[in-house]
């Protein structure tokens, strides 16, 4: 008889410890919720930062996509840059592809615009010999 006494404890005992170890941790968790939290943006608070080296970045026309002095590197030696002329329209495409594929969507300079701009070319061209 004391034998099914004590074996009734013991799985007395066993649920009532896995019961306070089981609700031990759920109170810990609950008291430190940032255990299951993911780590916060950082760069929400970077955002307001200004950076002290610029990266500026062309936006496609030669003409007033200038560089400001910033620290920056050069195109990528596969850049290929490419004027197209369209007779229908007049006007000549500046286009910038990687491989066969776009870089950037093609923009157009009228024919005073690409004067102006190949005159520039050919000045610095002069300078750097």
């Amino acid at each position: 008889m004391k034998c099914l006494v004590s074996g009734r404890t013991n799985n007395k005992n066993k649920k009532n410890r896995k019961w306070i170890v089981v609700s031990t941790i759920l109170f810990l968790l609950y008291q430190n919720p940032s255990v299951f939290a993911a780590d916060k943006d950082s760069t929400q608070k970077e955002a307001n930062r200004a950076l002290k080296f610029r990266i500026d970045d062309s936006n496609g026309d030669p003409l007033t996509g200038k560089k400001t002095p910033s620290f920056d590197l050069n195109d990528p030696s596969n850049l290929l840059k490419q004027i197209e002329y369209d007779p229908v329209d007049g006007n000549y495409y500046f286009i910038e592809k990687i491989g066969g594929r776009y870089f950037r969507t093609p923009t157009y300079l009228t024919r005073e615009e690409y004067l102006k701009y190949k005159a520039k070319q050919d000045e610095q061209a002069y300078w750097r010999r």
